[in-house]
């Protein structure tokens, strides 16, 4: 009976404690904001789209600079091959892509950065941009700037609580969660955002829509910065899972950032591939 109970204690997970102490929120981020590194940096990346039963392959180029500005190129590999290319500069809470005017020729065009923009979150360098980003997800409340998190009673200060922070699990690790606590509506989760507890990092991104992100595998890089090395993308029926091949930083410099690198000779539409649906979904919207 003693060897059956130490088994089975094995396979128990420790339990959150209730009463465990949780930072104030606006810490929390400022630390997240630290961990998405400095300077310029240059990601590869492999992206793997499952469809069906096909998997698409595609390599992404990242440039990225942080707020001053993040680019994108996507090539098409193995059948797709030759196939496929996407190319997209994000600035300014703006998004540009090359489009075919009304006359046929290509042009720049610019939209709002996706909503539900998979990369974004993993390169915000400062906790105001955070905090817009949490906001326009419905995941904290639109007063959160101008909230304070404690309140000072003679000599000393009390720390609140904040109801929209708690502790929770992603990933296997010990959690802060942002955003409303549960619903009783097992169909119906709530927007919310899963740092981890240790390294104060990105662990889970769920989105009004119910998509969600999730990081399996973390990596610590030059110039203070942890980056996923392995994460999913669940939408609806489809998959997404995405592996960080390379991190190298670069020296500093915005010339990869600017308008004039979006190379106007190379379309971004597949045309004429059966998998065209998915692909266009995906860089549109999580892209």
């Amino acid at each position: 009976m003693r060897m059956f109970l130490g088994k089975l204690f094995l396979f128990v997970l420790p339990a959150i404690p209730a009463s465990a102490y949780i930072p104030p929120a606006k810490m929390i981020l400022s630390r997240l904001a630290e961990n998405n590194g400095n300077g310029v940096y240059q990601i590869e990346q492999e992206v793997q789209l499952i469809a069906g039963s096909e998997t698409l392959v595609i390599r992404e180029t990242w440039i990225s600079a942080g707020e001053k500005g993040v680019r994108l190129i996507a090539v098409g590999q193995n059948e797709l091959k030759d196939k496929f290319y996407h190319q997209a500069l994000y600035s300014g809470g703006l998004k540009w892509v090359i489009e075919n005017n009304q006359e046929g020729r290509p042009q720049k065009e610019s939209q709002k950065i996706p909503l539900e923009m998979s990369e974004r979150p993993f390169h915000i360098r400062s906790t105001e941009s955070l905090v817009q980003w949490l906001t326009s997800l419905e995941i904290l409340p639109n007063n959160f700037l101008q909230q304070r998190p404690y309140l000072k009673e003679k000599e000393s200060f009390v720390y609140l609580k904040e109801p929209y922070l708690r502790l929770g699990r992603a990933s296997g690790s010990v959690a802060y969660v942002f955003g409303a606590a549960p619903t009783e509506d097992p169909n119906k989760n709530l927007p919310g955002l899963w740092v981890e507890q240790d390294l104060f990092y990105f662990r889970k991104i769920r989105w009004p829509s119910q998509n969600e992100l999730t990081v399996d595998e973390l990596g610590i890089y030059p110039k203070n910065l942890i980056y996923p090395k392995t994460r999913t993308l669940r939408w609806g029926n489809q998959l997404a899972q995405m592996q960080t091949l390379s991190v190298v930083a670069k020296s500093p410099t915005t010339q990869p950032l600017q308008l004039l690198n979006l190379d106007l000779g190379r379309m971004n539409t597949p045309e004429g591939l059966i998998q065209k649906n998915i692909l266009v979904e995906f860089y549109k919207r999580f892209r």
